[in-house]
């Protein structure tokens, strides 16, 4: 592969989050949770063992700045921090890439309870999970876009836009936009899964509310105006 077809060597601008001399340091493409980042070599090698002895302190210097962004910025409680070398090892680029996983306890359908024995044979009879815990125990569970599909329908089948929620939250729920969709709308552009008209599009919405998280007639005109071109 040479570095004219190397995905990792024609990075576009907007997807870089942080770069030295040596290093790049962007959101992955496809990832694993929210915020899933990578950190490289700008010198493209295959292996991690292949980067030169002189710039490995500033390859894992990067490391230890996502790190710290992620849980100080984005209130990660955790990382995982790993390579996969070689083809056979997952590794889909053949330029050495290390990953900065961030993690959290738990997640939203063991917080709810209803991913316990009862709740993932119900799935495999193809039910929806019941919640075992808190206000909504007894609900069914559903999934719902934390962006709107009705915004963006671009982001229908990204997986890092679905969330597990109760089916009485879910149905008391409005299309509201605010800091947090507008935050991954931004993450989502730079991993490649978003275009920038659906950038554009929750941008503007956002833009567009009063603050108290109701669509407005001023914000539905001001979405309807044509948005640039990519």
């Amino acid at each position: 592969m040479s570095p004219k077809s190397c995905p990792f060597c024609t990075l576009p601008k907007e997807r870089i989050c942080l770069e030295t001399p040596a290093t790049l340091t962007f959101l992955d493409g496809h990832p694993v949770t929210e915020r899933h980042t990578l950190v490289i070599p700008r010198r493209r090698v295959e292996s991690l063992l292949d980067v030169p002895e002189s710039e490995l302190p500033s390859l894992w210097a990067e490391v230890a700045k996502a790190r710290a962004l992620l849980i100080e910025t984005y209130h990660s409680e955790g990382v995982n921090v790993g390579v996969n070398d070689g083809p056979a090892a997952g590794q889909p680029i053949a330029h050495a890439h290390l990953h900065v996983i961030p993690r959290r306890k738990g997640n939203a359908g063991q917080n709810l309870g209803c991913l316990d024995d009862a709740g993932l044979a119900e799935m495999r009879r193809g039910k929806a999970a019941t919640v075992m815990k808190g206000p909504y125990k007894g609900d069914q569970i559903s999934v719902d876009h934390i962006i709107p599909r009705a915004l963006v329908p671009e982001l229908d089948n990204v997986i890092a836009n679905l969330e597990l929620i109760p089916l009485r939250m879910n149905e008391k729920k409005n299309a509201a936009i605010g800091d947090r969709q507008r935050d991954m709308a931004k993450m989502f552009y730079q991993a490649g899964l978003l275009s920038r008209k659906g950038l554009e599009a929750v941008l503007r919405w956002c833009a567009a509310l009063h603050g108290t998280g109701e669509i407005t007639a001023r914000a539905q005109a001001v979405c309807r105006k044509p948005l640039r071109s990519d």
